[in-house]
């Protein structure tokens, strides 16, 4: 079977639908709900063959990066944002889809393609301080867990810590600055693990994200 990528969300008549052996349950149902007209977020699918030679060869597909790239500049194309950019940056999540359902659940990375250079390019595309500190700590986060094989409970301490030191109940109530500080703390973690941030290149950065959430 031949490994693809299928985009979906871009204009009407240009997402294909697939089977759910090819893409998974939670794919085939986005697939088929923007085939249908219906308002979704532009995005693509990696064909389950990417997960069978993971499994089989112990590595992902030697044309998978080039076929990431390509999807990559189509949804550029479709939103008018640039990944790693500084001023209009594009971030994608990365989810898990099987074919049928399974125990337990595989790993998610939210906001790949944010690096330090473009979380002001966030702020000020979003102007909003609170939603790109909070997802740049985020990421620096699941990155450390899903990637790195670090503990939550690593990153779980300090934010505890803070929640706990302001009298707050959940992170939705923590402030701009609270959460940068929590970002360069998440950060630090990851530097004393001796890999450090995610890398600045956006390309590797989603090519290792794949590949972490489909080996959880």
């Amino acid at each position: 079977m031949s490994l693809e990528v299928l985009t979906f969300g871009g204009p009407p008549g240009s997402t294909p639908t697939a089977p759910k052996e090819r893409v998974g349950s939670k794919g085939a149902g986005l697939l088929r709900m923007a085939a249908a007209g219906l308002p979704v977020p532009p995005g693509f699918v990696v064909t389950t063959e990417a997960s069978r030679r993971l499994m089989s060869e112990g590595r992902l597909p030697e044309e998978l990066p080039e076929l990431l790239r390509a999807r990559v500049r189509r949804l550029e194309e479709i939103t008018g944002r640039r990944f790693g950019s500084r001023r209009r940056p594009l971030l994608v999540s990365v989810r898990s889809g099987a074919p049928v359902s399974m125990p337990g659940m595989m790993e998610t990375i939210l906001d790949v393609g944010l690096q330090e250079q473009t979380v002001a390019g966030l702020l000020r595309a979003t102007g909003n301080p609170r939603l790109a500190w909070d997802a740049w700590r985020r990421l620096l986060q699941s990155w450390g867990e899903v990637v790195q094989g670090c503990r939550a409970e690593r990153f779980e301490r300090p934010l505890n810590e803070r929640l706990a030191a302001q009298g707050l109940q959940s992170t939705r109530e923590l402030d701009a600055a609270a959460l940068r500080e929590l970002a360069a703390e998440n950060l630090e973690i990851l530097r004393a693990m001796g890999e450090g941030p995610p890398p600045s290149d956006p390309h590797e950065q989603l090519l290792r994200a794949v590949e972490a959430v489909l080996r959880s």
